[in-house]
């Protein structure tokens, strides 16, 4: 095998930082060389969940070579890519970007009285990079109780195409259910 196996780790176990009107957690921080999931695990190379305050922003360093995929749990987040285009994200969206170019977004809450929720990874790309963003949405209906397909190597179901060997779900489960 690869030599890699699966390890838990616990919301609390997280790097906190906090700037500018943001809380950010990453479940893997390079600045910890000691921890064997320093620079992610497999092809995830990052994983984190951001919540950032009315009229806050945070920004998101994409590393060369990998997609990023972005989920809005709740508010509304307006995205300025390395293109100088902004794009808007709403609560329930999926978008998946490239970062093929090893430049940073800046992910601004476009709500002036509403907290922003996000959880964004950063995937190895095994494809050719495409820099033009996909975004989709997924009814909380749809995901509630169950996990459901959200992106794919072929866009099949719907789902957003990323282009290689990976299935990315999403589900809304209650702690019963996890």
């Amino acid at each position: 095998g690869n030599g890699l196996m699966m390890q838990l780790r616990r919301a609390d176990e997280r790097h906190c930082m906090r700037s500018w009107g943001e809380k950010l957690l990453l479940t893997f921080y390079p600045g910890l060389e000691e921890d064997p999931l320093a620079n992610g695990f497999g092809d995830l190379l990052a994983l984190s969940e951001g919540f950032v305050a009315p009229d806050g922003g945070m920004t998101t360093d994409h590393r060369r070579g990998s997609k990023t995929v972005t989920y809005v749990i709740e508010g509304l987040m307006s995205q300025l890519g390395w293109s100088e285009r902004s794009t808007l994200i709403r609560a329930g969206d999926f978008q998946c970007t490239s970062g093929e170019y090893g430049q940073s977004s800046i992910q601004y809450n476009a709500s002036t009285r509403e907290k922003l929720h996000v959880l964004t990874l950063s995937l190895l790309s095994t494809c050719e990079l495409c820099p033009n963003p996909q975004q989709k949405s997924f009814s909380s209906q749809s995901r509630a109780g169950r996990v459901r397909l959200v992106g794919s190597a072929d866009g099949r179901e719907g789902t957003l195409a990323l282009g290689q060997d990976v299935s990315l779900y999403s589900g809304m489960l209650t702690a019963e259910q996890d």
